[in-house]
């Protein structure tokens, strides 16, 4: 051991063991060197070479031969091992010579519990399951290399519901553009509340208020669109107005599907199936649209009738307006492929000549000589269509229905021509009955006269031979 005096003053300085010593100059190599003063005391090496920092009493910090910093610790492990909190007004700098920068263990008191704080590529990730790009501004959770603003890889993202807090503690996820809230995504209710929802939303104003019901899905598996209280699998409100009832479009719908194709017979459907045994994938009826190969559209209404074929048109609307029942080609604005059962059909007569010029005093009316003529030579009557004309053609319900009337009409001319030819032979009859009373009462006056006239001259005949014998 050597013992040195420094400086003026009488004070004593030990130095143990070997080593240089500067105080109060600029020596900058030897083993310990003071730049200002030092009023503290315990200042000297500990066990297994250690060096220990005292104020005086028995804490201190501690700096291992090993390179590690205890501070309110006498066994650091690490380089810079703390027993207390740590407050830092300005930057904490942390670096590494491998790829990863500086790290930062948050550890439980058991030590089995960690997260680990590091940074890399301008990156700063936790334990491997939290990632921040500083550079693109990403956060990856479950993922170190995050490529959307949130990246959440193998696990779930669970937003709770806590009273007292912004927004009625309800968990919401909001959008928008330059600060201008445009969408949320929220969830309303309670444990309590027995009508939970899940609402998605949108604003008219740049604040919080989200006063549009854009969507809303409740408990019960109902679906709402434009309304918050949806009674029905899927309730839609809205999108109605008033609209040309011969012209429309597709902006006008409530509910609009595009086939997502230009390919000609493409289309979409709506379907719908009824119970059964499997579970209304078999038994099913369906609205179904598509192009007719060209330009226009076809509208098929299809039901089951046999769970083996599936659902067949039953009625169909083609581009013309057409429309087919029983057939899916009609020819005429209704083609009915079948029996109509009715109790009253009314058929427009606009176009149709109607047959009361039949009783005009100019119409002229076939005889009923020429009207034999025509039947036996034609076996039907006149304007008529025949059966192989009907059966071919089919008939024009409004013309047929006009002919048949005209016939009629015809017949009521021939009856009431019979009518006044049987009236004009009954009075003649009735004369001729008053002439043959006249007859018979005068022949009965003739027949009572000739009586009374053989009567009187059988009376005579008798007086005469009555005379003759007198005479003799």
């Amino acid at each position: 051991m050597g013992q040195y005096w420094t400086g003026s003053s009488s004070t004593t300085n030990y130095i143990y063991r070997t080593g240089s010593l500067a105080i109060g100059t600029n020596y900058s190599g030897a083993r310990f060197t003071v730049g200002g003063s030092v009023n503290k005391s315990h200042f000297y090496h500990g066990t297994y070479e250690d060096v220990y920092l005292r104020p005086g009493t028995n804490s201190g910090r501690v700096i291992m031969d090993i390179g590690n910093v205890g501070i309110g610790t006498s066994s650091p492990n690490y380089k810079l091992d703390v027993n207390g909190r740590i407050h830092s007004n300005d930057r904490i700098y942390g670096d590494r010579l491998s790829a990863i920068g500086g790290v930062i263990d948050l550890d439980a008191a058991s030590g089995s519990n960690f997260w680990q704080l590091y940074g890399g590529a301008a990156s700063l990730y936790v334990s491997g399951q939290l990632g921040l790009s500083q550079r693109a501004g990403n956060v990856g959770i479950g993922t170190t290399n995050p490529t959307e603003k949130l990246d959440i890889h193998d696990g779930a993202l669970e937003l709770m519901q806590t009273s007292g807090v912004a927004d009625n503690g309800k968990g919401v996820i909001k959008f928008g553009e330059n600060s201008v809230r445009l969408f949320a995504i929220q969830y309303n209710g309670s444990q309590s509340n027995p009508n939970n929802k899940l609402m998605i939303k949108g604003s008219t104003s740049s604040d919080d208020s989200y006063n549009l019901n854009l969507m809303t899905f409740d408990q019960n598996g109902h679906v709402g669109v434009g309304m918050s209280s949806p009674q029905t699998k899927l309730n839609i409100y809205g999108k109605s107005q008033d609209w040309d009832p011969s012209v429309q479009g597709h902006s006008l719908g409530t509910i609009h599907l595009n086939p997502g194709s230009s390919n000609d017979n493409y289309g979409n459907a709506i379907t719908f199936g009824a119970s059964d045994s499997g579970s209304g994938q078999v038994a099913h009826a369906g609205i179904y649209v598509r192009s007719d190969g060209a330009y226009g559209t076809k509208m098929y209404f299809s039901t089951t009738n046999a769970y083996i074929t599936g659902s067949k048109t039953g009625l169909m609307i083609d581009h013309t307006g057409s429309i087919g029942i029983g057939t899916s080609d009609p020819t005429e604005k209704l083609s009915v492929d079948g029996t109509v059962l009715a109790k009253k059909i009314r058929v427009s007569t606009t176009g149709v000549d109607w047959p009361d010029y039949v009783f005009s005093p100019e119409y002229k009316l076939k005889t009923l000589g020429e009207l034999e003529d025509y039947i036996q030579a034609n076996q039907h009557l006149p304007e008529v269509p025949s059966a192989q004309e009907i059966e071919e053609k089919g008939q024009d319900l409004g013309d047929i229905q006009a002919t048949l009337l005209k016939k009629v009409e015809e017949l009521t001319l021939y009856i009431l021509e019979l009518e006044a030819g049987r009236k004009e032979l009954e009075v003649r009859s009735r004369e001729s009955e008053v002439r043959s009373n006249k007859l018979d009462a005068l022949n009965s006056q003739l027949q009572t006269e000739n009586a009374e006239l053989r009567a009187m001259f059988l009376e005579l005949k008798k007086e005469i031979e009555l005379i003759k014998a007198q005479k003799q």
